[in-house]
């Protein structure tokens, strides 16, 4: 198990945290692997000059990797991993969800 920090884009996270969204398509740079831990961290570059990250993070403990599927589609360098989430952090909405 390794632990792992990427960026995601507010659209994505919102939808990580209004359970829509359980998985995540990555270039597979990383060799993501079941049971690694992801660190999400919400990152805003298109409405701002300067690239940004909000204080926003969802950790998450991948549960399944899909990989090396070329013949269905998924380019070679590429995986899709499904996750659960563990926790939240400074994300503002959550007291409101979890009231």
């Amino acid at each position: 198990m390794k632990m792992k920090e990427l960026k995601i884009l507010p659209k994505y996270f919102n939808d990580i945290l209004f359970s829509r969204k359980r998985f995540e398509l990555r270039k597979n740079d990383k060799d993501f692997k079941e049971n690694d831990i992801v660190i999400l961290r919400e990152y805003d570059n298109i409405k701002k000059k300067f690239t940004c990250f909000s204080e926003n993070t969802i950790t998450v403990k991948i549960t399944y990797v899909l990989k090396n599927v070329e013949k269905y589609g998924l380019d070679k360098d590429y995986c899709i991993f499904g996750f659960e989430i563990l926790f939240l952090e400074k994300y503002h909405l959550l007291q409101s969800i979890r009231s």
